[in-house]
């Protein structure tokens, strides 16, 4: 399934890197902001601002035969390849994708325990998040909800990166 929304909130807590680079202005990220949380038409531009993450999903996309935008892909870069993307330009660990548990809801924010230990995390692109479901995180922000399953993959997974 083709999902640009899936593909900016994983990308959207990168925009601080672009910003800090001059990449792009903190007006622009507000604006891609303001789509995800209201749910307008997304611009093709939003999505290639994301220069490294969009060429390295459509690598991905080709090599599996799918759409660059395409769930399966986009879970695919994020989760296991972009944090060798994050090592190599020598960013934070923060950058990195990492799986968790909601351990409790307060405003539009959670606590979530992660491999790295329990963190202070924004809802504000992730909805119908419930304490006791499986997330996964990138800087400070809940992306999307995930299965148990997929879950205990990427903890096993991400343990290495620690």
């Amino acid at each position: 399934m083709i999902n640009k929304y899936l593909f900016l909130r994983y990308a959207l807590p990168c925009a601080e890197e672009l910003i800090k680079r001059k990449e792009v202005t903190k007006e622009y990220v507000e604006e891609i902001k303001d789509c995800l949380k209201s749910n307008k038409k997304i611009k093709e531009d939003y999505i290639k601002i994301f220069k490294i993450a969009y060429s390295y999903c459509k690598e991905i996309g080709k090599k599996i035969k799918r759409n660059a935008m395409d769930e399966e892909v986009i879970r695919k870069y994020f989760w296991f390849e972009h944090d060798k993307v994050v090592d190599i330009l020598g960013s934070k660990l923060d950058c990195k994708v990492f799986p968790g548990k909601i351990e409790k809801i307060e405003g539009e924010e959670a606590v979530v325990i992660t491999p790295m230990g329990k963190r202070i995390c924004s809802l504000e692109f992730a909805k119908d998040i419930k304490e006791g479901d499986f997330v996964t995180l990138h800087y400070n922000y809940v992306v999307e909800k995930i299965s148990k399953k997929d879950a205990e993959i990427l903890w096993k997974y991400k343990e290495h990166f620690i």
